[in-house]
């Protein structure tokens, strides 16, 4: 059985805070918040979400936030909790950072 994660989504993105900002960066920082419920507020961590918050954003989506989708999206974790979802989201983004090196 399929289970439907996402009925709809809609981002709204300020004129004025796209200036600068490349269409790669601004449709990964669209397609993670349409995808996945983040809270920012908080987030220090190298990762397209902090786009309007500093000049150092990355230029699209981070190793970070691709283990977030895989594991946010893994069939594994849809009936785990938030803490093993969690877990799961820093090895999949270590096992990323190992490959780099």
């Amino acid at each position: 059985m399929e289970t439907q994660l996402i009925v709809g989504s809609v981002v709204l993105i300020n004129r004025g805070a796209v200036e600068g900002k490349t269409i790669q960066q601004i449709s990964d920082f669209a397609t993670f918040r349409a995808l996945a419920p983040v809270n920012t507020k908080n987030l220090a961590i190298d990762s397209i979400l902090t786009l309007f918050r500093d000049d150092a954003a990355p230029p699209a989506l981070t190793d970070f936030d691709k283990a977030y989708l895989s594991a946010y999206y893994s069939s594994d974790t849809q009936i785990l909790s938030s803490d093993q979802v969690m877990s799961t989201i820093g090895e999949q983004y270590a096992d990323a950072q190992d490959r780099e090196d």
